[in-house]
């Protein structure tokens, strides 16, 4: 009664693409596998950011077992990121180039701000007595135009 045409399953969409029908993934070594799914993407990413990774835990004093730890939770964690951020239609050796491009993009060169001249009236603010009796006497109206005398 209620049949959905082939290519839909329960009411989903299934993509036309094979290769968006799976994720190229490594899960594990043989006979064991890894309750998780690491994408062959992030692989490079995680291995090329393990070291740089040590060396600064390591220069910060960092030594032993969460030397290793902290590193590997730095390159899981930007192998992650990398993986958010890309996909069979932005692979990362395009983001490595738009990243490339972006830092060596010609940028205008900076001006020197330019000086700001400011003319200070200070008989135009109030000032209250010692005393505190109140703002001394107005001069001149309280807005609108100035009269020749007030400047």
């Amino acid at each position: 009664m209620n049949q959905f045409p082939p290519g839909y399953g329960h009411g989903r969409l299934r993509p036309d693409d094979e290769i968006y029908r799976h994720d190229k993934s490594w899960l594990g070594p043989t006979g064991y596998t890894l309750p998780f799914k690491i994408p062959y993407r992030a692989l490079p990413v995680a291995g090329a950011v393990f070291l740089p990774a040590f060396l600064v835990l390591h220069l910060t004093g960092i030594g032993g077992v969460a030397l290793y730890a902290g590193s590997l939770i730095v390159s899981s964690l930007a192998a992650a990121l990398v993986v958010r951020v890309t996909g069979p239609e932005r692979p990362v050796s395009a983001m490595l180039a738009i990243f490339s491009h972006e830092i060596s993009a010609p940028r205008p060169p900076r001006q020197p701000p330019e000086p700001v001249t400011v003319t200070l009236r200070p008989g135009l603010i109030p000032v209250r007595d010692a005393i505190g009796q109140g703002p001394g006497p107005r001069r001149g109206r309280q807005g609108g135009r100035r009269e020749k005398g007030d400047r």
